[in-house]
């Protein structure tokens, strides 16, 4: 696992707005987000993010007071789900429901969200297979036009974690599950 980490960024580009998630108003939207980051994401190993799961996982937790943005086109074409909260003075983002292609224009909304809201930063952990996602186009520790779609100055640091597997039992080879993982923070139960 790698925390990657975005400055603040204010931007007039990007749209969206809090929501108070639920299966009523929300399933059928969250489940074809769902489908579409599920396709993205192809042979990697990825936990279910349905209205259910993020309703147990992140509205009846009692721990921390989660925010829930819908995140859309200027013409309103809902883009995906982020799911974040304020943690150390940055918006810690716990989860995404998209379509990989549309991550970075998540990461830009909370960049702006961030920096509305007086923090310093955007974080996330991701697998470090993943983080490509959101570095490869744009290099590591780069920033670039403040007028852009793309997340600006993205750090990427080894946070020291690694997933692990049990080789006591029947099931899957250690090997097989080698980079095979798509993980984001909120993928732990502690955040």
């Amino acid at each position: 696992m790698v925390e990657l980490e975005w400055p603040a960024q204010s931007s007039s580009l990007v749209f969206g707005d809090e929501i108070q998630l639920s299966a009523e108003s929300h399933a059928s939207l969250i489940e074809e987000m769902w489908l579409a980051m599920s396709a993205g994401l192809g042979d990697r190993i990825v936990i279910v993010r349905d209205i259910d799961y993020l309703l147990y996982r992140y509205k009846d937790n009692p721990s921390h007071r989660y925010q829930f943005h819908l995140v859309v086109e200027e013409s309103g074409k809902p883009q995906g789900v982020l799911v974040s909260r304020h943690a150390d003075g940055r918006l810690l983002v716990l989860d995404m429901i998209a379509a990989p292609d549309k991550f970075e224009g998540l990461v830009a909304f909370a960049q702006n969200l961030a920096a509305q809201a007086g923090l310093s930063a955007v974080s996330t952990w991701i697998t470090e297979p993943d983080a490509a996602i959101f570095t490869a186009a744009l290099g590591a520790e780069t920033g670039g036009p403040s007028d852009s779609l793309e997340p600006q100055g993205v750090l990427v640091r080894d946070i020291g974690i690694r997933i692990p597997t049990s080789v006591c039992s029947p099931g899957p080879s250690p090997e097989s599950l080698h980079n095979a993982w798509f993980l984001l923070a909120g993928d732990t139960d502690f955040l």
